[in-house]
Formats: C-alpha cells, structure tokens, sequence
C-alpha cells in the first residue's frame, strides 16, 4: 500500500519521538529518493545526523534545507544547534542569531544562542537569553542547563548549582543532566557530590562512555573496573570505545599497575585517533609560515598600532603543562578576574577574517590588516573580556594554544602580559596522552605526532623569544612545584601588582574551574606528577624518539 507524503511525515514525527532515529533515516531516505528539494525530509535527514555525531552530514542536509527555506526560523535554530554540537560556536551563533531575528519568542534558539555564547565565553549575554526561554518554557531542563553555564562562567557559585539541580529534579531520567550537575559539582571542588551525580548518569546509560570518563577524572574516583572493561570490550562505536578505554585506563593507572595502564592508553588513543586526519607536515609549514612573517622588522613597523589596554593576562603554553595551577594563583588576587579558557581570539581573528568558517592561516592574515584593523583587534577583544569582569584591573585568558598566537597579541594587544608555562617535555606529553580531550587537539591521540608537535611547539616559543625580548615570562612547572612562594612572587610582580597572600590559598578558591584539571586545582602544590614518564617503561619509546631523547627519559 503507498503512503503518502504527509502520512509518511506523520509516521517519521511519531518515531522521532519515541528516539527511532533509524525509522525516522528510512522515511527520510525514501522521501529525499522521490524528491532530494523536500525541505522536511531534508530537516529529518539532518536531524538523524546530528543525533548519530555525523555532524558533517547534518550540516550538508540542514544547510541545503536552510537554502530552500531561509526564512524558517526552526531549520536556522538546529542548523545553528549542528555547528554547536560540532564545537564551531562562531558558526553556531550566526545561525541561531537568524533564527532569533525571525523568531524572537522561538525557545529552542534561545537556549542554544545562550549555550553557544557560554562556549565563547560570553556569559554575560547568554544569561538574559537562558532567563527568557525558561520564563516561557519554565518546564524546560535544557533552558536550565543554559543557565547554568552562563552562570558558572561568571562564578554565580550557587545559582549554578540550583540550576542544575533543578533541571535534574524536573528530568531526572535523564543522565546527561546528572553529568552535567556532576561536572558543574567537580568544577566547584565538590568531589563526594560530583562522584554521586555520574555514578547516578553511569547507573542511568551504562552504555555511555561519557559518563564513566568524567567520573574517572575524580581523585579516588573507584571505578568498578570489570564492569567499565565489560562495558569497553562490547563497545563497536570507536568514540565510546575511546572515552571507555580512557576511563580504564585512568583505573589502571590509580591501582598502580601502570604497564597494564599504559597499553590501555595507547589503545584508546588509537580509537580515537581512527575518528579524523591530522597531518603534522601541516602543522609544522603553519609554524614555520609564522616564523617567515612575524620578524622583528614587522614588530617595528607596527608598533604604534594595537590597544593599549592592559587588562589581559595570557597565560599560554601545551596543554597539561600548569596553566591551570598558574591561573587558579593569579585568580586569587584581588585585582585579577580568572577568564578561564576563552575563545574571544580565535573569534576575533575569524571575524578579521571576514568568515566565521575554519581558523585563517595567520601568516596568510596578518600581512594583509591595516594598523586599525589590528587596534579594533585588540579593543574587541577587551570588550569581550570586560563583559566577564567590568571592574577587574585584570583579566586572565588560559587558552593554551594561544602560545600559537601571540605574534598577533603581541600586536594586537602589546601591554597585555603574557606568562608561557612549560614542563619537563616527556612529562607533559605523557600527561596529555593520559587525557581526553574533545575535539581538541588532534596532534595528542598518537604518541609520535605528540612529540613531534611537541618539538614545533618548542620551536615557535623559541621564536617569540628572538622577535619579543622581554614580553614573555616563563614559569616552569617544576619550579613553581619546588618553590611556590617564590614562583609566585615572581609571577604576581611580572603583571605589576602588590603582593598578596591569598595567591597561596589557591586551593581554596571559590570559583570554577572547567578543565581536566579542575579536580588537581583544589589541591595544595604536590610533587607526584613530576617524573610520570619514568613509570611507563619502554612503551613510551616512540614519544622519547620524537621529542628527540632517544628513548630516555
């Protein structure tokens, strides 16, 4: 018997509710077989994507349905929710921002718009946005998910926290909401709270690799490890089988047995590293391409462009190396605002760009801005900071990979204070490999493209110090380790300020912290991550190689 379109839309809408995402992929396949122009089987098609973590196919499905129809706001909305979801927040927020001018009651935008902003670190902004979609929607745990991170972004400590208790309250089947209490609970230094709230997600969607990843982040986190390695073994999708891996791993590695752990390490990096293409001869031609342009004549002949602000603070270097632990110290100044890590740069340089689209070669871009284009650089990038903090005489931005971009702050910005935070290499790497991190950092998932990146990296610093004598301060992690107060000082005195004794009590802090390390950061200085690559044995070899240490630590 044939159905007819409107039927088959009925039947696809009743099985999206029900999660039959490959009922819903069936109808859609079949509808776009009889007309690839059907605007809503092409909205199906591509939310049956987003849902399955094909975001490149969401987009192309949405984007050509966004084409046909541009002026339905609910296609701009998940459009703007697949760039979202695709961790591409530039994207996100001009799609979402359509939807808005279309629609402006529409709440779905709404609390995605707010998301998206919490991503780039405009928290500010998004809090009003979370407040009008729960205002409408006051049954919704996804506005209130919203605002509790626009509200974490800006310390708002306890409202955070209600937010998220009050989006599990209103769906407390729903695991993901008790992650994300769990991650929020973790990011305050609560750990007995943050274990019950992912034991809870775990117990909820025990097929989730998420879940038992984050839990496996805590100190002590006792993970049932025959359960996770029964959990992993049975897992096909190679990101769940990764975040598993990850999360065994890390059990390993707690209960000593750090052979067995290790191998487990390379296992889940490799199934993440199937998951996308890295190329390091590419990485490298990048770095060298910034040697080639940033030169001490180009300093010279800019130096009377830029802002003159001097709120930023960057602190910068590889990830896992101590920015974390450097930042939490310079929150705890009374005139300094800790930023976290903000993506208002890697903004700025993409609406200097002209698109919001993949990152431009800055190489290829600096050459070709005016002196004012690189001052507004600057002044937008303060506007951006000061929404975070109005009265703050200082504000930190611990983006790590901004170590790649400090030609352009240097100019953009050239009072800002820069503070590069290094480690022993082989330590750091190993410390990064035992990590996951998202989207991020696709040089990290191999131990061989690990420490060639490492090598580029040092290459590049090595270079800013030739071009910028003097700009930057380099804090080693090991010596602040050996010697807090006097690191310390010397880090507080480089960024002009008064001394304060509060910058001891780091671990005290009462602010949130959304990294990897935010469970270490509420630990007084410890020694013990000093000299991790000696425990691994001669399964780092291809690292050692790398770095060029010849297989010696």
């Amino acid at each position: 018997m044939r159905v007819s379109r409107d039927e088959a839309l009925g039947r696809a809408g009743a099985l999206l509710r029900v999660g039959d995402l490959a009922g819903v992929a069936q109808i859609a396949t079949q509808l776009l077989s009889a007309d690839p122009r059907d605007v809503k089987a092409l909205h199906l098609a591509g939310i049956v994507a987003m849902n399955a973590r094909r975001y490149g196919a969401a987009h192309q499905y949405l984007s050509r349905a966004v084409a046909l129809n541009p002026r339905d706001a609910t296609l701009q909305s998940d459009l703007g929710l697949t760039f979202l979801k695709a961790n591409l927040p530039d994207q996100a927020e001009i799609a979402l921002s359509r939807a808005l001018a279309l629609k402006p009651d529409l709440a779905a935008a709404q609390i995605n718009l707010a998301s998206t902003l919490a991503r780039l670190g405009r928290f500010a902004e998004g809090v009003p946005l979370a407040r009008k979609a729960i205002t409408s929607q006051p049954t919704s745990p996804d506005a209130l998910l919203a605002l509790g991170a626009a509200l974490s972004g800006l310390d708002e400590i306890e409202e955070t926290i209600a937010a998220y208790r009050q989006a599990v309250s209103l769906a407390p089947n729903r695991p993901d909401l008790h992650a994300e209490l769990g991650s929020a609970l973790m990011s305050m230094g609560d750990i007995g709270g943050s274990k019950a709230a992912f034991l809870e997600a775990i117990r909820l969607q025990p097929d989730e690799g998420e879940w038992w990843l984050r839990l496996s982040r805590l100190p002590n986190a006792g993970l049932d490890q025959q359960a996770l390695r029964d959990r992993y073994e049975a897992a096909r999708d190679p990101l769940q089988r990764s975040a598993m891996g990850f999360a065994l791993a890390r059990a390993l590695d707690e209960s000593g047995d750090k052979l067995a752990a290790i191998e487990m390490f390379i296992a889940a990096n490799g199934a993440k590293r199937a998951t996308f293409t890295y190329d390091d001869a590419e990485t490298e031609a990048d770095f060298v391409s910034m040697e080639a342009v940033f030169t001490e004549e180009m300093f010279r002949a800019n130096q009377d462009a830029g802002s003159r602000d001097v709120t930023p603070i960057f602190i910068l270097g590889m990830p896992r190396s101590g920015t974390s632990l450097v930042e939490q110290i310079l929150a705890c100044h009374p005139e300094v605002f800790g930023g976290g890590e903000l993506l208002a740069m890697g903004s700025e340089i993409h609406r200097a760009a002209g698109f919001p689209g993949t990152a431009p070669r800055l190489a290829a871009l600096v050459p070709s801005l005016t002196k004012s284009q690189v001052t507004e650089i600057g002044d937008s990038y303060v506007a951006r900071l000061r929404k975070l903090s109005p009265n703050a005489r200082h504000i930190t931005d611990k983006l790590p990979g901004n170590f790649a971009r400090i030609g352009l702050i240097a100019l953009a910005l050239p009072n800002a204070k820069i503070i590069h935070v290094r480690r022993n290499p082989a330590d750091n790497c190993v410390s990064i490999f035992k990590n996951e991190f998202g989207s991020l950092h696709t040089y990290a998932y191999d131990l061989t493209e690990l420490g060639k990146y490492h090598r580029h990296y040092q290459r590049l610093m090595a270079h800013w110090h030739r071009v910028l004598p003097g700009r930057i301060l380099d804090i080693d992690y090991e010596a602040l380790v050996a010697e807090p107060e006097a690191e310390s000082r010397r880090l507080i005195a480089h960024c002009g300020l008064e001394w304060s004794d509060e910058c001891l009590k780091f671990f005290n802090a009462r602010r949130s912290v959304r990294t990897v390390s935010a469970a270490q950061v509420r630990r007084p200085i410890y020694r013990d991550s000093i000299g991790i690559a000696e425990r691994y044995g001669s399964a780092l070899v291809p690292l050692l190689e790398a770095l060029g240490q010849g297989g010696n630590a």
